[in-house]
């Protein structure tokens, strides 16, 4: 049976409550990058059958860059 992805959740590492929810991993990387630099986070990968498989897990770092 194939596995039919559903997409792709940024979840908290240490709590793993779903922060949100994205049809594409550059999406997911993309909130993550945006909305929650400097907490760890992990990023699951969903399929239709109930299986999950994490993508990556870190901690987005912001640099200040000034001119």
């Amino acid at each position: 049976m194939a596995r039919i992805p559903v997409g792709y959740e940024v979840r908290n590492r240490a709590s793993k409550v779903v922060m949100s929810r994205h049809r594409t991993r550059q999406a997911a990387v993309d909130a993550w990058r945006e909305q929650w630099p400097g907490i760890p986070v992990q990023i699951w990968r969903r399929y239709a059958n109930g299986t999950e498989v994490l993508v990556v897990e870190g901690t987005w770092h912001q640099r200040n860059v000034t001119h």
